[in-house]
């Protein structure tokens, strides 16, 4: 791991932990600005080719533009 910036393991871990924190009994107690934290970060994984996050990132609908990050976050929780 010479090159951290590269490492996409770790943005995913990100999420993952997030997830984590917030699961199924907690996860509508998410605010906004840690959903978005954690829905950023893996988009970076994604972008940066990690299959995992490409495929949490395909489950959300083809209108997801228009839903918040919680929504988000919480969607992609709750349809996993």
């Amino acid at each position: 791991m010479s090159n951290k910036k590269d490492y996409a393991l770790a943005p995913y871990s990100v999420f993952m932990s997030y997830s984590w924190i917030y699961q199924e009994n907690k996860i509508d107690s998410i605010d906004e600005s840690s959903a978005k934290f954690s829905i950023e970060y893996l988009e970076k994984a994604a972008r940066m080719g990690f299959e995992p996050a490409i495929d949490e990132l395909n489950i959300l609908p083809k209108n997801s533009k228009e839903m918040t990050y919680k929504e988000k976050f919480i969607y992609i929780c709750s349809n996993r």
